[in-house]
C-alpha cells in the first residue's frame, strides 16, 4: 500500500483511488481459490480455485460486488482489468498484460513484492559472506548475504508479532 501511494505520488497521472483499488482488492479471491483447514490454514487448492482461480474469481465478485453498490461500470471494468492482469503476462496466469498505468503498476508491485519475499525467505539462514543454494523461484541463482540487517520475510513477522 505504502509503495502504491508513493507510486502515485512520484507520477502525479496516476489515478491513485484506481491504484489502490487495485491493491486493495487484487488477491482479494485467494479467500475462496483455497480449502482452509480447521486450523485455518491453507490445505490445498479448491475445487474453484483450481477451475476459475483468484484472477477471475476476483474480477466477478468486483463485476457483482459493483452492480450492487452502484459503482460505474467504467470504474468496476477497470478494476476487473487490474485483477484478470496482476500477474503480468500469461505465463504466470495472466488473463491479459495490464493495458493502463494503473495495472501496470499493480503488477509490477505484485512481482516485485513476491520477489523479494523470495530473498528474504532463501537468505534468512544463510551465514554473512555465504551463498545460498540455488533458488528455482529466483531463475535458479545462488543468492549471497553480504552482511544485511537480520532477514525476515514479512509473513514471519506478521506471525511473530
Amino acid at each position: 500500500m505504502e509503495l502504491a501511494e508513493k507510486t502515485s505520488e512520484v507520477y502525479p497521472f496516476v489515478d491513485r483511488d484506481l491504484l489502490l483499488s487495485g491493491v486493495i482488492l487484487h488477491d482479494i479471491a485467494k479467500i475462496v481459490e483455497f480449502d482452509v483447514a480447521e486450523t485455518g490454514i491453507a490445505s490445498g487448492y479448491s475445487v474453484d480455485g483450481q477451475l476459475i482461480g483468484h484472477l477471475v474469481e476476483g474480477a466477478i465478485m468486483v463485476e457483482k460486488t459493483a452492480e450492487k453498490i452502484g459503482i460505474s461500470h467504467q470504474t468496476a471494468k477497470l478494476v476487473e482489468h487490474m485483477l484478470i492482469s496482476h500477474h503480468g503476462v500469461p505465463e504466470f496466469g495472466a488473463a491479459i498484460r495490464p493495458l493502463f498505468v494503473e495495472a501496470e503498476i499493480l503488477s509490477q508491485l505484485d512481482t516485485m513484492d513476491a520477489k523479494i519475499y523470495e530473498f528474504a525467505d532463501t537468505l534468512k539462514d544463510v551465514e554473512k559472506g555465504e551463498f545460498s543454494a540455488r533458488h528455482w523461484a529466483l531463475d535458479n541463482r545462488k543468492l549471497y548475504n553480504h552482511g544485511r540487517k537480520e532477514i525476515r520475510p514479512q509473513a514471519a513477522l506478521t506471525l511473530e508479532n
